[in-house]
C-alpha cells in the first residue's frame, strides 16, 4: 500500500454515476482492499432494465460501474471501460444495444448461480481488490408516492419524473417503498459493523440514497455502528 493512503474500512452506498465518481476518487486516498461498495439492485431502466424483465435477473449495470471504478491500473480501467460500454449497435436481434459489460455480468451470474457469486467472480477476473456487494438479492420494484397520492412505478420513472410532460414540481414525492420485502445481503451487515466510515454517494435522493435504508436491517446496523456517516 502506498504510504500516502489511509487504511480505514470504508463502506459506500449508491447507484451508478455518483457512486462511480466517489469510488474512482476514493481508491486514490484509501487502501482499495478496505473499500466495500454496496450497490443498489432495483434499477429498471436502460439495458439493465430490459435484461431484468427479459431474463428475470437482478440488474447488472450499477455493479459493473462500481467494479470499473475500483480498477487501480488506469490503463486497465481505460480498456475495460471501452469494453464494458460497447453497446453492440451492429448486432441484429435481442442483443442489439445492450452493454457488453452488462452481458458479461449476466453470464457470470448464470455460471456462478447468483448475482453475489457472479459479482465476486467478476471482481477476481479483473483483479479488483475492493469489495462490491449487491445491497440485496431480492428482486425489488421501487414505487414513489407523491403529495397528491399519484404512484410512480419503478426506479427509472422516478428518476426521470421531471421529463414527464404532466410533471408538477409542486407535487413532490412524499414516500417511497418496495412492493416486496427487501431482505438484506448478510455481507452488507457484516461490512457495516466493521466500518470506520460509511459514505452515501451522490445521487437521486429517492432512487440512489433512501432505498438502501428500506432494506431489512440496514438502517438499524448503521445506527448501531460506531462509524462516522457521510452524505457526499
Amino acid at each position: 500500500m502506498s504510504e500516502n493512503k489511509f487504511n480505514q474500512r470504508i463502506v459506500t452506498f449508491g447507484g451508478k454515476t455518483g457512486h462511480f465518481q466517489l469510488l474512482d476518487g476514493l481508491k486514490n486516498f484509501n487502501d482499495p482492499s478496505n473499500i466495500t461498495a454496496v450497490v443498489g439492485t432495483w434499477d429498471s431502466g436502460g439495458s439493465s432494465g430490459i435484461l431484468r424483465s427479459q431474463l428475470g435477473i437482478l440488474p447488472p449495470g450499477d455493479i459493473r460501474a462500481c467494479l470499473l471504478a475500483l480498477m487501480e491500473d488506469p490503463e486497465q480501467q481505460k480498456v475495460a471501460q471501452r469494453l464494458f460500454d460497447d453497446r453492440l449497435e451492429e448486432a441484429v436481434g435481442p442483443l442489439k444495444g445492450h452493454s457488453l459489460g452488462n452481458l458479461i455480468g449476466v453470464r457470470l451470474d448464470h455460471i456462478f448461480q447468483g448475482l453475489d457469486r457472479g459479482t465476486e467472480a467478476e471482481r477476481k477476473l479483473f483483479r479488483i481488490r475492493g469489495q462490491v456487494l449487491p445491497a440485496t438479492l431480492t428482486n425489488l420494484n421501487l414505487v414513489g408516492i407523491t403529495k397528491s397520492g399519484f404512484e410512480i412505478d419503478g426506479q427509472a420513472k422516478i428518476t426521470t419524473r421531471g421529463k414527464n410532460q404532466n410533471f408538477n414540481p409542486d407535487d413532490r414525492i412524499m414516500r417511497i417503498y418496495f412492493t416486496t420485502h427487501a431482505d438484506t445481503n448478510p455481507k452488507v451487515i457484516e461490512a457495516i459493523k466493521k466500518a470506520d466510515k460509511i459514505v452515501f454517494a451522490p445521487g437521486d435522493l429517492y432512487t440512489s440514497i433512501l432505498p438502501h435504508l428500506l432494506i431489512d436491517g440496514v438502517s438499524e446496523a448503521i445506527i448501531k455502528s460506531k462509524a462516522k456517516v457521510y452524505l457526499s
